[in-house]
């Protein structure tokens, strides 16, 4: 009986723990994420305020950002982070010296501001100084950088507020890069605008549009991902993989660095069902639970335990219970179907999450056993001394005996006692790290030297 009572503790333990991720996106130098509770935690670089925690100090796993718990949608771009509350309105903070954060000022935050008063908006597509945003209604929005004509609005001028983008009203999902913007519709209908020097518009030309141009006749398009360095992949609702555009670095699959100026099938597997886009790499996730990558890999982005690139789309590692993914500039971050947290390679301001900033060259679990940096205790306000901690760490604020655990960082459990009030705890047996002291559903994060 204390051993069924032990298992099913354990399994309730670790299934919340797994399910806490909702929403999350890597890009560029920072990670931002959703949890299933409606708190925002961000880490990685901050010298713009991008974490939005009101400082720039940059962070090296993750942090709740603020108190509130209302957030139901999050993205990230190079410098700045975009998002959006359950109540539909929407919310940027970061860089905003090209205007990105839709306020009329060019003046960074560090805390999230609201743009404007609306309150219907769905999702957004942000990249380095653009960003395109779609409402319930069905409506394109674009604000920022307009070089190219990327926004869609018929001008190459910079937005410093939101503006509409042509009247259409079914708008599916919409991708930007730095050259060229794609939209999908509801009817499947794909569309693409901005610059076309590398065959980004897959027009078959190298001629740039200022608007919105259907690409083709096919309806039977399902998904987008944008590039940054000027790409495109795409899935149809048969389950085929397309691309087109820039493909210096192999991140179009289809085994050459030639561009290609209009939608090339890759391979004719038809089994993909997610796709993403990074800097100039590339993922993918098909309907067995199975991760591929290809492009350029110098930093460990394809997962693969190496950093040789790859021509054409290769199995990364043998797990088949991916979810879903993202993909940064040099960065993946990808989901299990347990609710786990998996990213991988850039990890030079620590947005890995896993208190490095050393690269991964294969997937990196992210524990959800973190405490905000705006987190209160209790009512007692329960601390812990000395910390950072040497060989024994005490309770302060607690008057009754209580069982604790200790983590790792990682979430793996390293000691689990009964804690005496008065009584120094012993950790002496701990390696160097920071580590988490769960007591009941309190967590205190401390160091370990």
């Amino acid at each position: 009986m204390k051993k069924i009572i032990m298992t099913t503790l354990l399994c309730s333990f670790n299934f919340y723990y797994s399910q806490c991720w909702k929403n999350y996106e890597v890009r560029g130098f920072h990670t931002a994420t959703v949890k299933m509770d409606g708190t925002i935690w961000l880490w990685g670089l901050n010298t713009f305020g991008e974490l939005g925690n009101g400082n720039n100090t940059n962070l090296y796993i993750p942090n709740k950002t603020g108190v509130e718990n209302n957030w139901t949608y999050i993205n990230a771009a190079e410098n700045h982070t975009v998002a959006i509350k359950a109540d539909g309105t929407l919310w940027a903070w970061g860089s905003n010296y090209s205007y990105q954060l839709a306020d009329g000022t060019n003046v960074n935050k560090n805390i999230p501001i609201q743009i404007g008063t609306d309150n219907n908006w769905k999702s957004v597509s942000v990249l380095n100084q653009s960003t395109h945003a779609l409402k319930t209604n069905g409506e394109l929005w674009g604000w920022g950088v307009n070089n190219g004509g990327i926004l869609g609005d018929g001008t190459t001028t910079l937005k410093q507020m939101p503006i509409r983008i042509g009247t259409d009203s079914d708008w599916k999902q919409t991708g930007i890069s730095v050259f060229h913007s794609v939209g999908l519709k509801n009817n499947g209908t794909l569309w693409t605008w901005g610059g076309n020097s590398n065959g980004e518009l897959g027009d078959g030309t190298t001629v740039g549009k200022v608007i919105p141009t259907q690409l083709g006749t096919d309806s039977n398009w399902k998904t987008i991902s944008v590039g940054g360095s000027g790409f495109t992949l795409a899935l149809k609702t048969d389950g085929t993989l397309w691309a087109w555009g820039k493909n210096l670095n192999y991140q179009l699959g289809d085994g050459t660095n030639v561009n290609k100026h209009v939608p090339t099938q890759i391979g004719n597997a038809s089994d993909w069902i997610d796709i993403a886009a990074g800097a100039q790499h590339s993922v993918a996730l098909k309907s067995d639970g199975t991760i591929w990558t290809w492009g350029w890999n110098a930093l460990g982005q394809l997962g693969t335990g190496n950093i040789t690139d790859l021509y054409v789309p290769t199995k990364m590692g043998t797990a088949n219970d991916w979810e879903s993914i993202r993909a940064g500039g040099h960065s993946c971050v990808a989901r299990k179907t347990d609710g786990t947290l998996w990213i991988w390679g850039m990890n030079n301001y620590g947005q890995v999450g896993d208190n490095t900033t050393v690269d991964k060259k294969i997937p990196t679990y992210i524990s959800c056993l973190f405490l905000g940096v705006n987190d209160v205790n209790d009512e007692k306000n329960i601390s812990i001394y000395p910390n950072p901690a040497n060989n024994e760490i005490n309770i302060k604020g607690l008057d009754r005996a209580t069982d604790f655990s200790i983590y790792f960082i990682d979430g793996k459990l390293v000691k689990k006692e009964v804690y005496q009030p008065g009584k120094a705890i012993n950790i002496s047996e701990l390696i160097p790290g920071t580590y988490i002291l769960k007591l009941k559903d309190k967590n205190i994060k401390f160091l370990k030297k």
